[in-house]
């Protein structure tokens, strides 16, 4: 457990941080948590990349049969998850692209995605999924799109990051976040910065995370945005820090880098 840090901002939050390093790995990544503490992500182990389930202190390594790359990205409260595969064969057919997957709660693979689209195999590429089992994510060049009751829906936004229960969605248009709400596009920026804002997470609560940097080009910063304020959350002594998710008991997730390691982590919000 690394000591509590205050935010660099003003506000009165503050967040007790425990690393997530998975045993062996050269690289961990950490992008989703639901409502009981279950966190999602990836690790690297060699020329191959890995997805986990992180939970009670255990790690469970998931991977999608027969392919040679996955990350869990995003996971809600019946243990549905959704990430991003890439170099195998699924369902009888090759991937040699990435390609976002759903897996239900009995560790059924399938490929999802619109028709003629490719995801991006990236930390920056995220994909969300709700208590509702919609799935949103970003086409790369091609726009977000909202996956619901077998239906896809191109959004009016670059990236889909993050959806919760009433259907709000966070993502970015280039370097702008935005939150789409009720059909509306409200712009997402931490203020008094020239670099970019990426809105990447939120909960039911329509509290909002993610990660911006003060110039173009900087390292990254991690915010929290709660009750209409803004608050910067850094892992103590890293160089960079990505949030990527949130749940409804206000704990984040994200990835933090130290002498170019990345490492995920948790952080708890103090009442």
């Amino acid at each position: 457990m690394v000591p509590p840090c205050p935010p660099a901002g003003a506000g009165p939050l503050t967040f007790d941080f425990t690393s997530i390093d998975f045993p062996g790995a050269q690289q961990t990544e950490a992008f989703g948590v639901n409502d009981q503490g279950h966190v999602v992500g990836a690790y690297n182990a060699g020329p191959t990349d890995h997805g986990y389930l992180y939970a009670g202190g255990n790690f469970q390594t998931i991977d999608v049969p027969g392919v040679q790359h996955a990350k869990l990205l995003g996971i809600n409260n019946h243990g549905q998850v959704v990430g991003v595969l890439q170099s195998g064969y699924v369902n009888g057919t090759y991937y040699n692209s990435p390609a976002w997957f759903f897996r239900d709660g009995g560790g059924a693979i399938v490929v999802v995605g619109p028709p003629n689209t490719t995801a991006a195999f990236s930390v920056g590429q995220i994909a969300g999924i709700n208590g509702r089992g919609d799935i949103v994510a970003g086409a790369q060049g091609q726009g977000g799109f909202l996956l619901n009751g077998g239906q896809y829906t191109m959004l009016p936004v670059a990236d889909a990051n993050g959806i919760n229960n009433p259907r709000q969605i966070v993502g970015a248009n280039g370097g702008q976040g935005i939150l789409l709400s009720g059909g509306q596009v409200q712009p997402i920026a931490y203020p008094g910065v020239a670099g970019p804002t990426f809105a990447m997470g939120l909960n039911n609560k329509s509290e909002i995370v993610g990660f911006y940097s003060t110039s173009p080009g900087a390292l990254e910063h991690g915010f929290v945005l709660i009750g209409g304020k803004f608050t910067t959350v850094d892992f103590p002594q890293a160089s960079q820090t990505l949030i990527f998710g949130i749940n409804d008991g206000g704990k984040i997730v994200g990835t933090y880098t130290t002498s170019g390691v990345s490492h995920g982590f948790i952080g708890s919000l103090r009442p």
